[in-house]
């Protein structure tokens, strides 16, 4: 099925128009139990030339961050630089928190109920 291109639908009684491109999914080889799962969305509006946006199925809160990380920035220029955005997000956290001498623990993967 190909994809809508949400550009080519602009109304002005809209706004954040956004179709589904990919969705992956993945396990982090130190939090085997728990998959990951990344959806990937073309935009309508551009975000700093950025076309593309993320959401996550987890967010990554370890015992060295005070709440669950939420990116401000969940943007792309292709749906593979999103996709590739999402993954060092979620990872970069938790080889931090291993690194610091914590236990990887699946607590650290919080769902994500809007996902």
């Amino acid at each position: 099925m190909p994809v809508i291109d949400p550009t080519t639908l602009a109304d002005e009684g809209i706004f954040e128009m956004q179709s589904l491109v990919s969705e992956v999914s993945f396990r982090l080889k130190d939090i085997q139990s728990i998959k990951v799962r990344v959806k990937i969305w073309r935009t309508a509006e551009s975000h700093g030339g950025d076309d593309f946006l993320y959401t996550v199925s987890h967010f990554v809160q370890t015992p060295v961050q005070a709440s669950a990380y939420f990116s401000s920035s969940p943007f792309g220029a292709s749906a593979q630089a999103a996709a590739k955005k999402a993954i060092d997000d979620t990872t970069t956290f938790v080889k931090g928190a291993i690194e610091a001498g914590h236990s990887p623990s699946e607590e650290w993967l919080k769902p994500n109920e809007d996902f």
